[in-house]
């Protein structure tokens, strides 16, 4: 992510990845449920979306 007071530099060409932040927490990505994806299925269910805390394997 790149701040605002960072943007000249890094058009100009004139900073490196040091410039990128890591995003903010909300922003980052996440693994949801298996049905967040299926048309028709709990569609009006906000839990589908919240973050999927079991194993993956």
């Amino acid at each position: 992510m790149l701040l605002p007071m960072d943007f000249e530099a890094w058009l100009e060409g004139a900073g490196g990845k040091e410039l990128l932040k890591q995003p903010p927490r909300k922003l980052r990505e996440g693994i949801v449920l298996a049905r967040m994806n299926k048309t028709g299925v709990g569609e009006d269910d906000p839990t589908t979306a919240e973050p999927f805390e079991g194993s993956l394997f």
